[in-house]
Formats: C-alpha cells, structure tokens, sequence
C-alpha cells in the first residue's frame, strides 16, 4: 500500500522522493525498489538480521539484499532484475539493527530526505525503538511516511503514541477504510500541541 501512495502522490510532486531515501525494516524490498523505479533517488533498504546481512556481503550483486532470510533474499533478487533495479547502484542493503547505533555504512548513505516504513513489525513492543531509530535518522527536513495495517486500534494508538513521545506530529495522508493508514510524520514545532 505504500508503494501505491508513492506512485500516486508522485504523479502529483515530483520531489517528494528527491534525495537519499531509506526504507527501515524493508523485508523482501517492494517499497524500497518502488522508490528506486519512481524516482531517481538513492534507496537503502535495512533490516537486523546479521545472517542475511553477510550473505549480502558475499553475493554477486551486494547492492540488493532482504532482511528475511534465503528465500525472501533470492525473491528479492528476482524482483530486482525484473523490474530493471539490478543495473542500478543506487540500492544497497545495510544491516541495521535498532538497539545499536547506526552503522557508518547507513550514515554515509545520508542525510535522509525521506523515510519509508512499510508494515515492518507486528510487534507492538517494538515501536518505540523503532520511534527511536526513525528520530535518529531524521532532521527537521526529512519526509517520513509510515503504512500500517490495523490489526487492532490499541496497537495502532501504541505506535502513534511512541512518535509522538519522541517529538513527532503525525496526520493520515491516506487510508483504505479502517484497515489501512499511511501516515506522515513531522518533526514538531516548539509550541505545537501533541496530536
């Protein structure tokens, strides 16, 4: 669903993936390589497993790689050269683990004009780390988005609530009934009220 918002809304602001752009927690890749077709942005996509991570190292095309084991990795490699991602130097996979402090390799990647989050976890005692790491990446300037599908609204007020404990504003920028949000998240203002 996050994809599609993407290609919707860059029919409308060609800008709104310029610059670096990281997709946390990317899983077998679709919103990062959405990205990379949509725009002509560079796109890290991360995720913490460290096995896949030394997989990635020794592949023959380092630049793509998942989070989510062997299968994922080689649908992930397929998904690339069908969709004319593999030529393109402007994907890697980085290891990035939220409890750690961020890799040199991911903060050279920087400074992210945009962060991508597509559904990555499903579990809710996560989420402030997950807050954490998005307030680490991120100044004042960075568009982040967040998709989320509602599997119950205490889980979605827990992910919203750990954004806005570290300072984030945040508005539905889109949804599909009750199911489905995709959220903008803002730095706050001094002075703004918590929303």
């Amino acid at each position: 669903m996050l994809s599609t918002y993407l290609r919707s809304e860059l029919q409308k602001d060609k800008t709104l993936l310029s610059g670096s752009v990281i997709e946390l927690g990317s899983g077998c890749g679709l919103v990062g390589i959405a990205a990379a077709l949509l725009s002509e942005s560079v796109v890290t996509l991360t995720g913490d497993k460290p096995s896949v991570y030394q997989l990635c190292q020794i592949m023959p095309d380092p630049h793509i790689c998942a989070d989510m084991g062997g299968q994922v990795l080689e649908l992930l490699q397929a998904n690339t050269m069908a969709n004319g991602c593999a030529a393109k130097d402007r994907l890697l996979a980085c290891q990035l683990d939220w409890e750690d402090p961020i890799s040199d390799l991911v903060l050279s990647r920087g400074p992210f004009a945009c962060i991508l989050v597509a559904d990555c976890t499903y579990n809710e005692s996560v989420y402030g780390l997950l807050a954490d790491v998005i307030a680490r990446l991120s100044n004042s300037g960075t568009k982040i988005f967040i998709s989320h599908t509602v599997r119950s609204h205490y889980e979605q007020e827990v992910l919203m609530d750990a954004c806005v404990q570290k300072g984030f504003s945040f508005e539905i920028v889109w949804n599909v009934g009750d199911l489905y949000f995709v959220y903008c998240l803002a730095h706050k203002q001094k002075g703004t009220e918590d929303k």
